[in-house]
């Protein structure tokens, strides 16, 4: 075997198809649970959580962004926000001014569930523009969710790893 860079030719080769589409793919990170966007009526509107997954009963930040349709954040913008929960409102907030496109409001949810988020847009000319965003409220789920993204990321590299050390230590033996 020849050895180039410290490996070995054939460990080149299998990386080779690999390598070749690095140009072609596109990666991003992937959507919070707990979030979500809207294109209506010329806007851009996107809510998330911080955390996550919430807790019921410990604080939670929503944030909210609006901007236009080519993604530029809005300047000087109105919106309203209301929480519900199975169609009754539990908070409403009254209307703010969101000087650069974003809004953080701290909120604590004091039961698990569904939770459907309303952001209202005020349009200079009197108009309302609606966006609907569902925000689910969950005690153990959230260790649950991240122990199990944590298992899906770890694992994989380990069966990788067993099986180069597992082919070392066989071509180990064949030399011997």
């Amino acid at each position: 075997m020849v050895m180039v860079g410290g490996m070995r030719t054939a460990s080149l080769k299998a990386l080779l198809p690999l390598l070749l589409l690095l140009p072609y793919t596109h990666a991003s990170a992937h959507q919070l649970f707990n979030s979500g966007e809207y294109r209506i009526a010329g806007y851009l509107v996107q809510v998330a959580t911080q955390p996550e997954i919430p807790a019921p009963g410990s604080i939670a930040r929503i944030l909210v962004r609006v901007a236009d349709s080519d993604g530029n954040d809005l300047r000087d913008v109105t919106l309203g926000l209301s929480i519900f929960k199975n169609d009754t409102l539990v908070h409403a907030f009254s209307p703010m001014l969101a000087r650069d496109g974003h809004l953080e409001i701290n909120y604590i949810f004091e039961e698990p569930g569904v939770y459907v988020i309303v952001v209202d847009v005020y349009n200079s000319d009197g108009s309302i523009v609606t966006a609907k965003f569902n925000v689910g409220i969950v005690r153990e789920f959230g260790y649950i969710f991240i122990s199990m993204v944590v298992l899906g990321a770890t694992m994989p590299a380990a069966v990788v790893a067993g099986i180069m050390i597992y082919k070392r230590r066989s071509k180990e033996r064949e030399v011997t």
